[in-house]
């Protein structure tokens, strides 16, 4: 049966062989062999369209050297390692004299337990091990994530350390990698006048690749969109606010990285690369940004330089969050218009915020409780002994202080005076009270 196919497939090759030489197609074909380098050569006439003047006034907005700062916003990795599952929930593994873990006592829709990792009392990542399902991830293989606080600091020692610690075998990949680059409101009004245009146009703006483009939340009194993503789960380039999405977290340690490379904290807006696993097994090497040397895949220890990050963020942004101006006139695919420049003129900041004392991430929405209840006690005069008052000032101002929750207070107090203020409550307490936030070392 085998040799019977065999002949069959050699009859019609060469059947369609003979058919070409009678129809003189031998020349096609000489032609097909060189299409590649005439393609090639093709690619090379681009055509360059001006920019509308409402989309050239946005990329022109920028001063010269206008301030952006990239910074690593999430990073995960696959590990091997041996790790005893916890005997009770809660329970605490001291693996030397700076490092500690601490069973959640629960785990992921992946992994049966979820730990924390202390570095001399600071959370600092988390560890996910023993799987729930073989098939997918095998034994002896776990999930390590670095905090969000630390990526914005020298993680990278701290990291190292964890290795350690832990005993991890190997460091198998990285299963999420995200890289913010904040101070882009350009690319912000550049997206809604993107969204809007009018399609029938002679020369509009065309988004290389095929990737989804979604605008989301429009004001209807300013008719702008507040969020932008492209792409899929794998995949996707988000552009917000981070200004306002700090109003509701507790990311002090992101305005202060902002304030340390003279970024106005005020209103800041984010375009963030989000990458998974299957998105980084798809990048073969980069260039060194020293060196000039081509690295393999991502290499973990070159994550801490920011001229390494931005290029990882242009490699993959590559036709896929790229854009170009197009004339209808000119009867060519879009791929053949020169690509507008969205980041040209902008300096990189590469100053990490490197705090004398950490900031305490956990327990803060507790912490904001206490606060609010000793101010309410104060205001009330619910202490009658002065020692009680100034005790009660010492609590604030110390977990004010602990929690780096400066600007939580000074947004609420004001409210807070005019909602529990007593006739009987002297003008100096509350005087105390707005003062409060300022640290003791600021007093004159």
């Amino acid at each position: 049966m085998s040799e019977t196919f065999e002949v069959i497939t050699k009859l019609f090759n060469n059947t369609r062989r003979q058919s070409k030489l009678q129809s003189g197609s031998s020349t096609d074909c000489n032609l097909r062999k060189e299409s590649p380098c005439v393609k090639k050569e093709r690619s090379k006439e681009m055509y360059d369209v001006p920019l509308p003047k409402e989309f050239e006034d946005i990329i022109n907005s920028q001063l010269r050297n206008h301030v952006i700062v990239i910074n690593l916003d999430w990073l995960s990795f696959f590990v091997k390692l041996q790790i005893a599952e916890p005997a009770i929930a809660g329970e605490v593994r001291e693996l030397s004299e700076t490092y500690v873990i601490e069973s959640l006592g629960f785990g992921t829709p992946i992994y049966n337990h979820s730990w924390n990792i202390y570095c001399m009392g600071e959370k600092v990542g988390m560890l996910h091990t023993h799987s729930k399902n073989l098939t997918i991830v095998s034994v002896g293989f776990g999930k390590l994530e670095i905090t969000n606080s630390l990526l914005y600091e020298d993680w990278y020692t701290v990291f190292a350390g964890m290795i350690s610690a832990l005993n991890i075998e190997n460091v198998h990949g990285i299963t999420r990698l995200d890289i913010a680059i904040d101070g882009t409101k350009h690319i912000f009004d550049f997206l809604n006048k993107f969204a809007r245009q009018n399609p029938y146009e002679q020369v509009s703006i065309k988004k290389l690749g095929k990737a989804a483009f979604d605008a989301k939340r429009m004001d209807t009194e300013t008719m702008t969109f507040h969020n932008f993503k492209v792409g899929s789960a794998h995949k996707q380039v988000v552009v917000y606010n981070k200004s306002r999405e700090l109003e509701k977290s507790n990311k002090e340690y992101i305005r202060r990285n902002w304030i340390a490379n003279e970024i106005n904290p005020e209103e800041v807006w984010r375009t963030e690369l989000r990458l998974d696993s299957q998105a980084i097994k798809g990048i073969e090497a980069l260039e060194h940004p020293k060196t000039n040397e081509m690295l393999p895949g991502i290499n973990i220890e070159m994550l801490q330089d920011k001229q390494y990050l931005f290029r990882i963020f242009k490699s993959y942004i590559r036709n896929f969050f790229e854009f170009v101006t197009t004339d209808k006139n000119i009867n060519r695919n879009k791929s053949y218009f020169t690509k507008i420049d969205l980041f040209k003129n902008l300096q990189l900041k590469e100053n990490l915020y490197k705090s004398a004392k950490r900031i305490v991430q956990r327990g803060v929405y507790k912490a904001k409780m206490s606060i609010h209840h000793t101010v309410q006690c104060v205001l009330l005069n619910f202490f009658e002994r002065t020692e009680d008052v100034v005790a009660a000032f010492k609590h604030l101002n110390n977990t004010v202080q602990t929690y780096g929750l400066r600007r939580y207070y000074e947004k609420k107090i004001d409210n807070w005076i005019r909602t529990y203020i007593s006739p009987f409550r002297s003008q100096e307490d509350i005087t105390n009270l707005r003062l409060i936030a300022i640290p003791i070392d600021e007093y004159h």
